[in-house]
């Protein structure tokens, strides 16, 4: 005799009961900690991308070799979206920045290059669907395609300098504030002088004046 498993049966009312929404995780700060190890990375993997590029576009002589063209754009639109990502990253932080007014020019300028070189790199990448045989006008656009990329690893030349800048710039001491104090009431300086406490976080300090050429009182 074979005895059966029992079906458990939940009640309808928890069948049917609203599930509770997932919190929402909080999100990480990113930090100058943050900023400083990302934009180093940053800065080997754009001197690596470059150099390698630039070794395989040295072998593009030719229409024929449109699939090393398309590599090379693929790994550039690759580089170049992780500079977006680091973009983003860096806006919170440099808008709360005490040294905001030193960083807004090269962070400008770092994403105008990166704004760019997608701009080029998704031209570029029509313009290779022209290398063809049968297309007379394939070796001019080959070389506007090299021009393009070469003008590609100048802009991300540019962006390493701007990172450079934006890392000094995030690091650097916010300016001192000036010291709180009180300003000196001019009648502790008449005679009788007044009598009011000294608050506990003194008096201003009082910038000593001269009188030139006083005028000697007559007798």
């Amino acid at each position: 005799m074979v005895i059966g498993i029992p079906l458990l049966v939940y009640p309808k009312v928890l069948q049917n009961s609203r599930q509770l929404p997932l919190p929402t995780p909080t999100p990480i700060p990113f930090t100058i900690q943050n900023a400083n190890a990302t934009i180093a990375i940053a800065d080997q993997q754009i001197q690596s991308t470059i150099t390698s590029t630039q070794t395989q576009l040295a072998t593009v002589t030719q229409a024929s070799d449109a699939s090393k063209l398309s590599a090379i754009i693929n790994t550039l639109s690759q580089e170049n979206t992780s500079l977006k990502t680091i973009s983003s990253q860096l806006t919170n932080l440099i808008d709360a920045s005490s040294n905001f007014a030193n960083l807004r020019i090269p962070f400008i300028n770092f994403n105008n290059d990166v704004t760019t070189i997608q701009t080029t790199l998704t031209a570029d990448t029509s313009l290779v669907q022209l290398l063809t045989p049968t297309n007379k006008n394939a070796p001019k656009t080959l070389d506007t395609i090299k021009a393009d990329l070469a003008n590609i690893f100048n802009s991300f030349t540019d962006i390493r300098q701007n990172l450079g800048v934006i890392k000094t710039q995030l690091n650097k001491a916010p300016p001192p504030s000036p010291t709180p104090c009180v300003q000196r009431p001019s009648c502790l300086d008449a005679h009788p002088a007044c009598k009011i406490a000294e608050p506990s976080i003194g008096w201003c300090t009082l910038t000593p004046t001269t009188t030139a050429n006083a005028t000697p009182s007559a007798k």
